[in-house]
């Protein structure tokens, strides 16, 4: 027997998604919440999202772009308040790079490689997106003990992967539909994000409005998703490093 089998056997076992019988069960109720008809989510390979940041005020801080496509391909544009300056952030899956731009003058600082660190975060972003609370390929899920959040009844799933990248998912205990979302700081600290008001596109429930808390549940704002489109045309090229 070849020597390598037993090796690649459990490279690909470690590969695969990994959820607790717990978590699995809470993320099928959840799923089944999100869109009634479960192939919706499996067809969908690509989501555009456009919208806007405002803080606790209202007042507009930014404008976004957001991308994601299968294999945790991701590319973000943000803008400023005035839309004079552009940040874009692009990862093909494997690698990242940014670029900052001035509207204004036309001038673009030359494309950078990021670290694999954040092109490794990028990527987990993309994958959560798509996943429709599912379990990714080399994700682990857990359930938390149940608890009340933003003053519901929850049930809760911590997403991990690799050591910088952790996301935990509070499902209503009776509908199983999203009620906050905490993404884990490694300093231990969380930003929440809040459903506040959701909206359907192909079937597929949406956010719509989502309030931004810190760690001590202050309110720092709001982000409004103005469009979402699933299954655009989406080509690879899209998220190569530019050649120029």
């Amino acid at each position: 027997m070849n020597r390598l089998i037993p090796v690649l056997l459990v490279l690909a076992a470690s590969l695969q998604a990994q959820a607790t019988p717990e978590a699995a069960a809470i993320i099928a109720k959840a799923r089944a919440a999100v869109a009634k008809d479960a192939t919706y989510l499996d067809r969908a390979r690509t989501l555009h999202f456009e919208g806007k940041v405002a803080d606790e005020t209202g007042a507009p801080l930014q404008s976004f772009i957001l991308e994601v496509a299968a294999g945790g391909k991701r590319r973000e544009f943000r803008y400023d308040k005035e839309f004079k300056a552009e940040l874009t952030l692009v990862t093909d899956g494997r690698e990242a790079w940014g670029r900052q731009s001035n509207l204004v003058t036309g001038e673009r600082a030359a494309a950078r490689v990021l670290p694999f660190e954040v092109a490794a975060n990028l990527r987990d972003m993309a994958l959560t997106d798509l996943s429709f609370y599912g379990v990714p390929a080399g994700f682990r899920a857990a359930a938390k003990p149940a608890s009340k959040v933003e003053g519901k009844d929850v049930v809760s799933v911590s997403y991990t992967s690799g050591p910088s990248y952790t996301l935990v998912r509070h499902f209503d205990a009776k509908t199983h539909e999203l009620v906050a979302t905490d993404y884990l700081r490694p300093d231990g600290t969380f930003e929440r994000q809040v459903e506040a008001e959701t909206q359907t596109v192909e079937g597929i429930r949406f956010p719509k409005v989502v309030r931004v808390v810190d760690p001590k549940g202050a309110f720092q704002g709001t982000i409004t998703f103005d469009k979402v489109v699933v299954n655009g045309d989406m080509p690879d090229a899209s998220f190569e490093f530019p050649v120029r």
